[in-house]
């Protein structure tokens, strides 16, 4: 069967789904054709192609929420995803927030994350997310920011033609402005393209 969304966490859920239809005797054909249409929302890992004035790149909107575990996987399907051309594969990363004492260990562990997944850059926000940012060789550092505002116009100004760029974080570090940001300014890029 073919899921209409991509990463390993969305085919264990899909495993399950197909697990309880069967233990139902309902129609496992019909589910599994109904997982090719899944199609995440907007903020949940919503894809689509924007128009930089070198040419077309991809947004990946994982904006709505974060966890250490949500982030690996974000961070996980960013590196299955070639970059085309002079493209790069750029993280773009707010606090993940409510995590208590282990905040600062957990945002400084998903360096091994970010090398072990091929991400050239990381643009980073929020004062947890700087124990990261801290972490990463010079090479893979965009640019920081304290706020996610703060970060929109480093960001904007570096995207080119055949990135890859994910944007995650808790929904308290606002990184929904910029994927509202990069929207504003980049057309979506249309069949006629």
């Amino acid at each position: 069967y073919k899921l209409g969304s991509p990463g390993k966490h969305i085919v264990m859920n899909s495993l399950a789904v197909l697990a309880a239809v069967d233990a139902l005797d309902a129609d496992l054909a019909l589910a599994a054709l109904a997982l090719a249409e899944l199609k995440p929302p907007a903020g949940r890992g919503a894809r689509q192609m924007l128009h930089a004035p070198s040419g077309p790149f991809m947004l990946i909107d994982e904006s709505y929420n974060g966890n250490p575990a949500s982030m690996r996987a974000a961070i996980e399907n960013l590196g299955r995803i070639e970059a085309q051309g002079r493209g790069r594969r750029i993280a773009v990363l707010g606090d993940m927030l409510e995590l208590g004492e282990s905040g600062p260990a957990l945002h400084k562990g998903l360096a091994e994350a970010v090398t072990g997944n091929g991400v050239d850059l990381v643009f980073a926000c929020g004062p947890l997310m700087r124990s990261l940012y801290d972490a990463l060789p010079s090479r893979q550092r965009g640019a920081y920011a304290a706020q996610a505002s703060g970060l929109e116009p480093l960001l904007l100004d570096v995207l080119r033609a055949g990135d890859v760029v994910t944007v995650k974080g808790s929904l308290g570090s606002r990184m929904g402005s910029i994927v509202k940001a990069m929207t504003a300014r980049f057309p979506v890029v249309t069949a006629d393209d």
